[in-house]
């Protein structure tokens, strides 16, 4: 007909798994997934009625499951990884970390360690991604652009910080303002996938000044915001000596305006009082719960079990270089690790979180950032891994749930033979 707008289909066959809820498990054996326009239009075992000319990819008997979503990473400290994690945090910043942030003021540099991050982004399988750039504007620019190039989705913040620095890798309060301003205009070129997000790096690397200033830019551009939060004891002891007024550690950013009502993403939320509970609650604060990070650095375990109990949002966070990779596989087995070990703390009072709960976390728990993707309901984006667990050649038969466990604590990341994105395999990106 003249003036219909053709619809763009593609058809997948395979085994597809997804966490619907942090209480039940999604399986559709042996099923078909008709796609249009990046979306999904249908799911089911019979297939669909489509012309001959649209494409249909046969996955046989491989898993077929969303893709990760890391809610908190530092690309900067990408080269760190698996150094100081002998010091604590603040000791950790000053001797390692705000070094190699330093380096990020040479774009070559820069765009070598930030390919080799997209690069691991989309091997581990996380297409979906919330990322700590550095304070250099140009740098973060570069993230974006390379982001945007690989066909990855991801929210990307230039950090702001005026204390508690040192002088190779400072700004004044103004000139960081400026300089956020300036990046919020020329990010506007990356396009709908990776976007911006405001970034003060925690509450004590920042006067009130810039703060105040960030808290008008987040409401002129109307814009969402990540940061730390209660990571360990010394920090929050910190916060009450840099801002004495503060009831708490979360009323700084209150205060402040830096808490946009289900747009903002905290760190760690380890060391929460039972008021700032509440208002993470109220203002709809996703939690990005970092075990590898918090057991590496010794910062605690976050009660994640009450707080899932409790309807709070949370995700996971690699949190690289406190965090020693980027595989979401990796941070998935340190979540349930710390969470046995929590619940055997608490004489086993509170049961430990179970595989695909933390499953649902780590595909479903970006939603407030990411809510097109995380499973297979009808009018999501099209997003999901293809896992060839070569399952034939075992001596035994296992379930499609057991695959999927053995996938997500015990293989290799290399099982990981395909990444789609609104219906679009995604090639590997240039290191």
């Amino acid at each position: 007909m003249k003036g219909q707008i053709e619809m763009k289909q593609e058809l997948f066959f395979g085994n597809w798994l997804s966490a619907a809820t942090d209480e039940k498990l999604e399986i559709h054996e042996q099923s078909w997934l008709l796609a249009e326009d990046g979306k999904i239009k249908s799911l089911g075992k019979e297939k669909p009625q489509v012309a001959e000319s649209v494409r249909v990819h046969n996955f046989g008997d491989k898993l077929l499951i969303p893709p990760f979503s890391d809610l908190h990473l530092h690309a900067v400290q990408a080269m760190n990884c698996g150094l100081g994690l002998d010091l604590t945090l603040l000791d950790w910043l000053k001797t390692y970390t705000y070094p190699e942030e330093s380096r990020f003021a040479d774009p070559a540099y820069a765009e070598a360690v930030f390919r080799r991050v997209i690069h691991e982004l989309w091997k581990f399988g996380s297409l979906n991604s919330i990322i700590f750039s550095s304070l250099h504007k140009e740098a973060t620019l570069l993230l974006m652009k390379l982001l945007q190039e690989a066909g990855l989705r991801a929210y990307v913040g230039k950090v702001n910080m005026d204390r508690l620095s040192p002088d190779y890798l400072h700004e004044s309060a103004e000139e960081s303002l400026a300089a956020t301003r300036e990046w919020l205009e020329e990010s506007r070129a990356y396009g709908a996938l990776v976007k911006p997000i405001i970034t003060p790096r925690f509450a004590p690397s920042c006067t009130d000044q810039l703060l105040e200033g960030l808290g008008l830019i987040v409401e002129d551009y109307d814009l969402p915001l990540q940061s730390h939060l209660n990571e360990t004891p010394e920090e929050v002891a910190l916060v009450h000596e840099l801002f004495p007024r503060a009831q708490n550690y979360l009323e700084v950013y209150e205060h402040f305006g830096l808490l946009p009502r289900g747009k903002t993403v905290m760190a760690h939320c380890i060391y929460n009082s039972r008021e700032e509970e509440a208002f993470l609650l109220e203002k709809q604060i996703t939690i990005a719960h970092c075990p590898s990070s918090n057991m590496n650095i010794a910062s605690g375990i976050s009660r994640i079990r009450d707080y899932m109990k409790e309807g709070f949002l949370i995700g996971l966070g690699s949190d690289i270089s406190g965090g020693e990779s980027l595989s979401m596989q990796q941070v998935i087995k340190d979540a349930l690790k710390s969470s046995a070990l929590l619940s055997r703390k608490r004489k086993l009072t509170v049961p430990p979180l179970s595989l695909n709960e933390i499953f649902y976390l780590a595909t479903r728990g970006g939603r407030a950032f990411f809510p097109e993707s995380g499973g297979f309901e009808e009018g999501l984006s099209c997003d999901f891994l293809v896992i060839d667990d070569e399952v034939d050649k075992l001596p035994r038969q296992f379930s499609l749930e057991e695959r999927l466990h053995r996938f997500l604590y015990y293989a290799s990341p290399d099982e990981i033979t395909t990444r789609v994105l609104a219906a679009v395999i995604l090639p590997e990106p240039q290191l």
